[in-house]
């Protein structure tokens, strides 16, 4: 009798203490949005290069690829600037 008393309270435990993960919780709304980096030249101490500020590639992505032309961003003797643009709308 003492063994049943004790896995019915174990399992009475184990009920309550799952109660917390059975509630909804809020999801959480990821979202992105269609961006284009602009990379210019930034001053260089070696080699031939572009003036300070020279546009030298612009980068796009449009919710589902990138596309565009020249340098990527980062790395040395360049700087970037990030235009944000529409919210993606995925159906």
């Amino acid at each position: 009798m003492r063994k049943l008393r004790v896995s019915i309270l174990l399992t009475v435990i184990a009920l309550l203490m799952l109660l917390p993960m059975m509630k909804p919780t809020q999801q959480v709304k990821a979202f992105l949005q269609e961006y284009t980096i602009s990379v210019y030249a930034d001053h260089c101490a070696f080699g031939p290069w572009p003036p300070y500020g020279t546009l030298i590639g612009e980068w796009t992505y449009d919710c589902f690829s990138y596309s565009g032309w020249g340098a990527s961003p980062g790395g040395p003797c360049k700087y970037s600037e990030t235009f944000y643009g529409n919210e993606c709308q995925f159906k």
